[in-house]
């Protein structure tokens, strides 16, 4: 009985030194791994990078404009949706809802001179009108068709101040 307690005993104090240098371990690496970050972050802070990003070539994803840009092509392909009974998929629909949504609202805290951050603001603002208008009446045809009209005079202006922005983006 005395060998069976202290076996007990010694499987308990080894599972203990187990967990004990296996969390230690796990704190070592979580350290290392954020003083890489920080120290990746401290250098690049301005930018993307390879070292940050992984890639050479990003877009100017820090840029308001090219969210604005990326908005456009969303609300397209979200009017497709509304517009064509064939393809009134509601998962697609909500979908691109809330993509749009994240992009104008990203545009805002993007901005660096807060000169536009009303603008961006009141964009926003006009969209989450629409999510509402679509969210309350979701099933009724007719109200799908009058969103889409609404989304394509959003979206026109955009598509018109933006779509050049692509000749910005490198190669």
């Amino acid at each position: 009985m005395k060998k069976i307690i202290l076996l007990i005993l010694l499987l308990i104090l080894a599972f203990c030194v187990l967990i004990t240098y296996k969390n230690k371990f796990k704190n070592e690496l979580d350290n290392d791994t954020k003083e890489e970050f920080i120290s990746i972050s401290k250098d690049n802070n301005e930018k993307c990078s390879l070292a940050s990003c992984g890639n050479t070539k990003l877009h100017p994803i820090l840029d308001p404009k090219y969210n604005m840009r990326e908005a456009s092509k969303q609300c397209l392909l979200l009017e497709d949706h509304l517009n064509n009974t064939k393809k009134r998929c509601y998962d697609c629909i909500r979908k691109h809802f809330l993509v749009i949504d994240g992009l104008l609202e990203e545009a805002i805290s993007l901005e660096k001179n807060n000169d536009k951050r009303t603008y961006y603001r009141d964009l926003h603002s006009n969209w989450i009108k629409f999510e509402k208008k679509f969210s309350k009446n979701p099933n009724n045809s007719e109200n799908l068709d009058d969103i889409s009209k609404e989304i394509r005079i959003f979206r026109k202006p955009l598509v018109e101040k933006y779509f050049d922005e692509v000749s910005n983006y490198e190669d």
